[in-house]
């Protein structure tokens, strides 16, 4: 069993959903090219959009606007009917969940996508079989999921996404919560598959990938260690700064004017979340931990601002920091004062037991220090 790869393109793709009121847009703009029977490795954390784009290749969700070609399909103008028998004959798709019948067998749940189109069950469970013996699992045909360690049930997910024997296959986040044996196998296994001349695009935080990976695509750009001179810019009553789920490496220190952050809602309206005024700042945790900016920032008033990179925004803090506790009273720790050293009397020797003379002021109160000697 051995596909032909076919090419890949992402040309301007921008993807926005609701997630409650908001707005949230995890792809904007984004364009990738991957050629035929190549691994591609769709790199980068949690929320970043790595796995939204696997399902638009895959024909599972459709974008915004932009387009995406596969082989010679455009996406993005075909019908549901058409988007259905795209996704049975060109792709395979291994999800981030095994996702296998507990009541079935191995190879039975290999067998299921040829058994659902309607291929006699004796043909459905031969090419499972062979399937089977591509991921080196043949010993293990007629073991249910419940008594497959978790590398072995992901990778039958992986023989069932090749059952059809696609040109394309897609897998998600295919080495999480796998131990290093399990993660070195299906590495290995899938970098295999695209040497076969299958196209193989892997979604994954796993940096282990990239060292078999034919391309390797960082769906988060590390903006906070880009550099650029700081720059007084202004802006006009009503004039945006940034977008929400826009990206950007700048830090925007007030000089003068007031700045309104907004939350972009999922009905298209807006929703103050606070206005800054100078000397304040805006823009300055996005950059620095690598995501879309959550808000909107527009100018209120005329707005005078000096623009930073992340590097020299953190030099400018610093230098707050330290000017700040130079500028502080110093505190004056006297210096314990040195101890004599304590004198103690030889063991022959008692010390003298002292008794204290009634005083005049307790025999006026009837309450004597010392009682008085027995008559």
């Amino acid at each position: 069993m051995t596909a032909t790869g076919t090419a890949v393109a992402v040309d301007a793709v921008t993807v926005r959903y609701d997630s409650g009121a908001a707005a949230v847009t995890p792809l904007e703009d984004f364009s990738v090219q991957v050629r035929p029977g190549e691994l591609a490795i769709l790199l980068g954390p949690s929320g970043c959009g790595k796995s939204t784009l696997l399902s638009i290749i895959g024909g599972m969700r459709s974008a915004t606007s932009g387009s995406i070609r596969v082989g010679d399909a455009e996406l993005t103008a075909m019908t549901a009917l058409q988007l259905d028998v795209f996704r049975h004959d060109q792709v395979g798709y291994v999800f981030r969940r095994s996702n296998l019948v507990p009541s079935l067998s191995a190879v039975e749940n290999v067998a299921v996508p040829l058994l659902v189109k309607g291929v006699p069950r004796r043909d459905a469970l031969a090419s499972a079989t062979s399937v089977m013996e591509r991921v080196e699992l043949l010993s293990l045909l007629d073991r249910r999921p419940d008594e497959l360690s978790s590398g072995q049930k992901r990778r039958v997910s992986v023989a069932r996404a090749l059952i059809a024997d696609p040109p394309l296959l897609l897998a998600d986040e295919p080495t999480a919560r796998l131990d290093h044996i399990g993660a070195q196998t299906m590495i290995t296994l899938l970098q295999s598959l695209a040497s076969d001349g299958r196209t193989v695009i892997v979604a994954t935080h796993d940096p282990r990938f990239v060292p078999v990976a034919d391309q390797t695509v960082h769906m988060v750009p590390d903006l906070s260690s880009s550099m650029g001179a700081p720059t007084t810019v202004t802006f006009d009553p009503g004039e945006t700064i940034f977008w929400q789920g826009s990206r950007g490496d700048r830090v925007y220190v007030l000089e003068s004017g007031e700045v309104e952050v907004l939350n972009q809602l999922a009905d298209g309206s807006e929703e103050l979340i606070t206005a800054v005024g100078a000397p304040g700042h805006v823009g300055a945790v996005s950059p620095r931990l690598g995501f879309p900016r959550a808000s909107t920032a527009r100018a209120r008033t005329a707005v005078r601002a000096i623009s930073y990179s992340v590097v020299d925004f953190e030099k400018l803090q610093s230098a707050q920091v330290e000017t700040a506790s130079s500028d502080d009273e110093p505190t004056i720790v006297a210096a314990p004062a040195e101890e004599a050293p304590a004198v103690v009397p030889p063991p022959s020797e008692e010390l003298p037991t002292l008794v204290a003379e009634p005083s005049a002021a307790a025999d006026e109160t009837g309450s004597p220090d010392v009682p008085p000697p027995p008559p």
